[in-house]
């Protein structure tokens, strides 16, 4: 059995720097409100896609969304593709920034230096 540690809220927040989770919600609430209206089946499609850039542990992440939201008289739909670069870290994750990079923002005790 696999050790499954993805955060994948993270990861999809991640995505074009959270425009993807953005557009993502926009589209569930799109297709949804159609289904409503209508009585309609919708749909919202995410493809996934991953390419290694050069020899490095780092992955170009390919994104598309779709959705199609139904009409009275037909559908509409609309889809967009962007890509995010991301880490494949030792421990199996993917992540925006590499889990070995030094974290800059962590709160360290400051040393006081005298200054007169």
């Amino acid at each position: 059995e696999a050790n499954v540690n993805q955060n994948i809220a993270q990861f999809i927040g991640d995505l074009d720097s959270g425009d993807f989770e953005s557009r993502l919600a926009i589209a569930i609430k799109t297709a949804c409100a159609g289904t409503i209206r209508t009585g309609k089946v919708s749909s919202v499609h995410i493809d996934l896609s991953f390419s290694q850039v050069a020899h490095s542990r780092q992955l170009l992440v390919k994104h598309k969304l779709a959705f199609v939201e139904p009409t009275d008289t037909g559908k509409v739909s609309e889809e967009s593709t962007k890509s995010t670069p991301m880490h494949y870290n030792a421990d199996g994750t993917v992540t925006l920034v590499p889990d070995s990079q030094t974290d800059f923002f962590k709160d360290r005790s400051r040393q006081e230096s005298p200054i007169d």
